[in-house]
């Protein structure tokens, strides 16, 4: 990908302005011993706003809303949801606005030839769109989006790469313009024609590029046959280049990361990613682990590793292990290329990290020859958008990386050395003995989901302490419900505060084995599902977020408790709808559709849902790619509205209103399973969830009853309905979440 002015006739022009960073690999400062603990991808984006304070100067070419600048600050977003650092949006947030004012009109000159490059910034209005939901984000995006409706296409139906090239894919392009369109489809309900279009293109540039043998493809396809690159008969170029395979493997993995595993074209796509991922595997270099500037040909005299392509590899393998999408035996590949990426970084005279030997970006070059002689640079815009994707995917937990999938063996530090009598063990076990000497609450009605929720913490907890004696007798609490009589207090209604009562016999049986238990609480998850709407989902379902804690907890446990798919399944789809249908732009939720208020509670029930979920949901289940994006994207806001004290507020969005324990329950349990599983950053979660536990401690008194709880609430119509509902102590809305959270912690 050229990275000089727009014009290709201008190539001199754009050398000679990039000519202060082209280095000799020989040549340069001393290198940046890594250190313990460290963290590249913090250090090169801190390097990045010490370096150029205005973003606009990154690129030394100065090519404006393109993607010179727009890859290095989207790899900066990438930090930024890894660690939530306010600088990196704000960087991010200055470059985008100085293009889009506040009514949402983008300043991209629309005359200018076609180019590809152009597309690709439009990943930050997404990314800030999503961060910060202003309305002109969305207008902005919309602008980007148009623009494929003018982009030219060849005779197959494959978009040029630039407007100055007639009829030439580049692969390079699938990177700039396909990730945009998928992601902003399912921002926007245009999935139909991003994922479509996506598919096409990257198909139809594996088809006349892969070549079949190596699994890897080359840089570009003329359909005309007439660039003074292409071969007669194909039109193919003739080099395997090593950053345009990059571009195009990232392409894959982030397109297949959003799009639905029902598409059609998405065989296709895991079919190509699979086969460039063994095709890279087979090219590593096996001294450094990098890759070379030339993919397949090695050992040709002056062949040298390039760095940029390497980063982007690491990205696209471990990222592809993270996501299910090839074997985890592929670490390896990405741990030795990581290992061999960070020897190569140096160290500038004010301490700050060099990225080095990164290709000067260029256009299809006619031979191999051609590619070797292209100038390698330091802290170039490829190479610093190489090394923050690298780290994201790389450092992910703030340690080394461990297959996909495996949790932690060991608990994180936040996880550990606990203040006297506030171990989860010691305050779980009293606040279960509360429950377990508990009347029913209301003898002569039903049992309701409070008691429910809390009962199955207060069970769970005494399977994780090994307690028999809590055990039993929280069983024999449920012996008066096998009675004629005492069945009497269990609902048949269908709705979901009643259904959820099933998840208790599952329960029950999973840790008794008995099969009266079984029956009893699989019957109300079949119940939930006698009657459905059109696309599949129980017509008890409300869309209020409540929900997502009463239907996915009896639907998990009855899958639980049997291992029958179509109870996961139930409980995948309807958190994917309720997830497209209310999560808001920065991952939070209303109480409910005609409720736009973000309530504590509301959120937590559907924080705890989606963990209890993704906790038992198969990782190659067609839906967890989208649950556990909406998961983090629930969690990544969190972070940023915890109180001081680790708890949050009645409305969470609303810093003068009151601490709320029943919600802080609820997100610190989400947030410890999310830890313990390996899908939130235990470096930045960890703590945050040890702050709400410990907050949550001190609400609890010596009989286990917890304070600042909010009364049963029914959506409101406004702040301070929310603001006035009675604050209970001891109440079961309560005292379900802390065991949760107990649980978690020693789960």
């Amino acid at each position: 990908m050229r990275r000089g002015q727009w014009r290709w006739c201008c190539a001199v022009a754009g050398a000679v302005a990039l000519a202060t960073v082209v280095v000799s690999l020989s040549a340069g400062t001393h290198q940046a011993a890594p250190e313990p603990g460290n963290r590249w991808g913090v250090r090169f984006a801190d390097t990045i706003l010490a370096t150029w304070p205005d973003p606009a100067t990154i690129d030394p070419a100065k090519n404006g809303w393109e993607y010179n600048t727009g890859i290095v600050l989207f790899g900066m977003s990438k930090m930024y949801e890894s660690t939530h650092d306010q600088r990196y949006l704000h960087y991010i947030r200055r470059w985008v606005d100085g293009y889009v004012n506040e009514q949402g009109v983008l300043g991209w000159d629309q005359t200018r030839t076609h180019n590809l490059d152009y597309i690709q910034p439009g990943m930050l209005i997404l990314f800030l769109y999503e961060q910060t939901g202003e309305q002109k984000y969305k207008t902005a995006a919309k602008t980007v989006r148009d623009a494929f409706e003018k982009i030219p296409k060849n005779a197959a139906g494959g978009f040029w790469h630039k407007g100055i090239y007639p009829n030439e894919m580049w692969i390079d392009g699938i990177y700039m313009g396909e990730p945009f369109l998928v992601r902003y489809g399912k921002l926007f309900n245009d999935a139909e024609f991003g994922n479509n279009m996506a598919v096409f293109q990257a198909t139809l540039a594996a088809e006349h590029c892969l070549d079949k043998d190596t699994g890897l493809l080359y840089h570009a396809w003329d359909q005309d046959r007439n660039a003074a690159w292409a071969d007669p008969k194909t039109g193919r170029s003739p080099v395997i280049w090593g950053r345009g395979m990059g571009w195009y493997v990232m392409a894959l993995v982030d397109i297949l990361e959003m799009l639905p595993a029902a598409h059609p074209g998405y065989p296709r796509l895991h079919d190509l990613l699979k086969r460039n991922i063994a095709g890279l595997a087979r090219v590593q270099d096996p001294k450094s682990g990098l890759w070379f500037q030339v993919l397949d040909k090695p050992s040709t005299p002056g062949n040298w590793l390039e760095h940029s392509s390497s980063g982007m590899f690491v990205y696209a393998i471990r990222k592809a292990i993270r996501l299910r999408l090839v074997e985890p035996s592929y670490l390896s590949v990405a741990e030795k290329a990581w290992k061999g990426l960070q020897a190569t970084f140096e160290q500038d005279a004010n301490g700050r990290p060099v990225f080095t030997g990164a290709v000067q970006g260029m256009s299809v070059q006619t031979s191999v020859a051609g590619y070797l002689a292209i100038p390698r640079l330091k802290n170039s815009t490829h190479g610093l958008m190489a090394i923050q994707i690298a780290a994201s995917e790389m450092e992910r937990d703030g340690a080394a990386p461990r297959a996909a999938g495996a949790p932690s063996t060991t608990p994180p530090r936040a996880f550990a050395d606990w203040p006297a009598g506030s171990s989860p063990a010691e305050v779980g076990t009293r606040v279960a003995e509360n429950f377990a000497a508990r009347p029913f609450q209301r003898p002569a009605a039903f049992i309701i989901y409070p008691e429910v929720c809390t009962w199955y913490g207060s069970l769970t907890l005494a399977r994780l302490t090994a307690n028999k004696d809590l055990q039993q007798r929280l069983v024999r609490k449920f012996d008066p419900l096998l009675t004629s009589e005492g069945s009497k207090n269990i609902s048949p209604n269908a709705h979901v505060d009643y259904r959820v009562f099933g998840t208790v016999p599952l329960e029950i049986f999973i840790q008794t084995k008995d099969p009266r238990f079984l029956e009893l609480g699989r019957s109300f998850a079949d119940k939930q599902w006698e009657t459905t709407t059109p696309d599949g989902i129980t017509t008890e379902a409300r869309y209020w977020i409540d929900d997502m804690f009463m239907i996915t907890a009896v639907q998990v446990q009855a899958y639980r408790a049997t291992d029958d798919p179509k109870y996961i399944d139930r409980a995948a789809q309807s958190m994917v709808a309720y997830l497209d249908k209310l999560q808001q732009p920065n991952g939070l939720f209303f109480h409910a559709p005609d409720s736009p208020f973000y309530w504590s509670r509301g959120n937590g029930w559907m924080a705890a849902g989606a963990a209890e979920l993704l906790r038992s949901l198969p990782v190659a289940h067609a839906a967890r790619p989208r649950i556990l994006e909406g998961y983090r994207k629930m969690m990544a806001t969190l972070l940023t509205l915890q109180g001081e004290d680790g708890l949050w507020r009645q409305l969470l969005d609303h810093p003068e209103a009151w601490p709320e324990t029943s919600g802080t329950g609820m997100f610190a349990s989400a947030m410890v399973t999310g830890v313990k599983n390996g899908w939130l950053e235990a470096a930045t979660y960890g703590p945050a969830a040890r702050r709400a536990w410990l907050g949550l401690v001190k609400y609890i008194d010596a009989d286990g009853n917890i304070g600042n709880v909010c009364a049963g609430t029914n959506k409101g119509t406004s702040v301070q309905y929310y603001l006035d509902r009675p604050r209970n102590v001891g109440d079961l809305h309560g005292q379900a979440p802390v065991l949760w959270t107990a649980s978690a912690l020693m789960r």
